[in-house]
C-alpha cells in the first residue's frame, strides 16, 4: 500500500452580512463545495463512505458573524495560496470571504483545540457590567458596546442569544485570536485557567 503524501492548509474567512444566518452543518458543505469548484486536489477519508479531510474549530451560532475565523483541510499536492484565495472568494456566497489560506508548517493541533480565545464584540441597550461580566473578561466597553475575552472551548452561547433574541443585545460579533501573532499574547496574559 502506497503512503499518499498530504498538506495541512489553515483558511482564514470572515462571515458577515446574511451569511451569518448559515448553520455550522451548512458551512461545512459549502466550504466542501467551494473546495471542489476551486478543483483543489483533496485528501479524502478512508473507507466505506469517504469525504474530504477537513477540521472545524468550534461553530458560530447562527445570527453571529465572525470575522477571524478558520478551518483546516488536506491537499494532496502543494499550490499556490494566493491563487486559491482568490478562487475560493470567487465561488463564496455573499457574506463569505476568505483571507488568507496559508500552508502549515508543522501540526498547529485542530481548530477547536485547547485555549482558543476569541473577543466577541457586543453591541447592546444598556445592559449591566455584571451581565457582561459573566459572559468573561471585558476587555473595553462603553455606552452600547463592550468587547469581551472568552474562552471558545466550553463556552455556552444559550445566554448570550436570549438577549439578542429579545432585542437586548443589537448585534455581536467573534473575532478569534490568532495564536501566531501578539495579540492573542496581549490578550490572555491574566487569564486564569
Amino acid at each position: 500500500m502506497q503512503i499518499m503524501e498530504s498538506y495541512r492548509i489553515r483558511c482564514r474567512y470572515r462571515k458577515t452580512g446574511d451569511a451569518r444566518f448559515i448553520s455550522g452543518r451548512n458551512i461545512q458543505k459549502i466550504f466542501e463545495r467551494i473546495l471542489r469548484r476551486a478543483d483543489v486536489p483533496l485528501r479524502f477519508t478512508e473507507g466505506f463512505s469517504p469525504h474530504p479531510r477537513m477540521s472545524f474549530g468550534a461553530p458560530l451560532p447562527v445570527n453571529v458573524t465572525g470575522t477571524n475565523e478558520y478551518f483546516d483541510f488536506y491537499a494532496t499536492e502543494k499550490f499556490d495560496p494566493d491563487i486559491l484565495s482568490a478562487r475560493m472568494n470567487s465561488f463564496s456566497p455573499e457574506g463569505i470571504i476568505f483571507r488568507s489560506v496559508k500552508f502549515q508548517v508543522e501540526e498547529p493541533g485542530r481548530p477547536g483545540g485547547s485555549d482558543i480565545f476569541a473577543v466577541y464584540q457586543i453591541r447592546h441597550k444598556s445592559l449591566d457590567r455584571s451581565l457582561l461580566e459573566s459572559f468573561g473578561r471585558i476587555e473595553d466597553a462603553g455606552p452600547g458596546h463592550a468587547d469581551i475575552l472568552v474562552r471558545v472551548n466550553n463556552f455556552s452561547h444559550k445566554a448570550m442569544l436570549s438577549l439578542l433574541c429579545e432585542g437586548k443585545i443589537t448585534c455581536i460579533n467573534r473575532e478569534i485570536l490568532d495564536m501566531d501573532t501578539g495579540e492573542y499574547e496581549r490578550h490572555i496574559q491574566d487569564i486564569d485557567k
